[in-house]
């Protein structure tokens, strides 16, 4: 009996020995952001083609410039690709983005998607979710797009 209240305790105090004295948790910090975007023309070829009235762009590559706040002021490259039914003027929207931010050495890339209407007042409306690179590695990017005054707005999380 004692030998095994012994060996007991001995492998207790193994098992303790290898937990972290402290457990730290991780905070996340939830960092509002609004800014805007414009995209210049297509800076490569792309497909384009129309079958049964619907309209499919794809693998169409822009660079625009976002202003705004830290987390989303910076160059972006932006892949589109979309199906517009041409009789209805509805359709959907997605791709690519990366992001490099004014004055940080990184940013944000991900995947964007949406859709639209003839009905919707904002002519398009969508969302991105990108994760960070650079300086910003373990961060996240969740925002809402909209074509009224080319508006990005949602919110980056620190993760820190």
């Amino acid at each position: 009996m004692r030998r095994t209240t012994l060996f007991s305790v001995v492998v207790a105090l193994m098992l303790a020995a290898l937990l972290p004295a402290s457990t730290a948790s991780a905070t996340t910090t939830r960092i509002p952001q609004t800014g805007s975007e414009i995209c210049g023309p297509p800076i490569s070829p792309f497909t384009f083609w129309v079958s049964d009235g619907v309209q499919h762009v794809r693998g169409m590559v822009l660079e625009c410039e976002a202003t705004g706040d830290d987390y989303l002021a910076g160059d972006e490259v932006v892949v589109v690709n979309l199906n517009q039914d041409l009789a209805t003027g509805g359709g959907t929207l997605w791709g690519t983005w990366r992001s490099d931010l004014v004055g940080s050495e990184g940013g944000f890339e991900g995947t964007w998607n949406g859709h639209y209407t003839p009905t919707t007042p904002d002519g398009w409306l969508g969302r991105a979710v990108g994760q960070g690179w650079g300086e910003l590695e373990g961060w996240q990017a969740r925002l809402v797009l909209r074509t009224t005054h080319n508006s990005v707005s949602g919110f980056v999380f620190s993760g820190r």
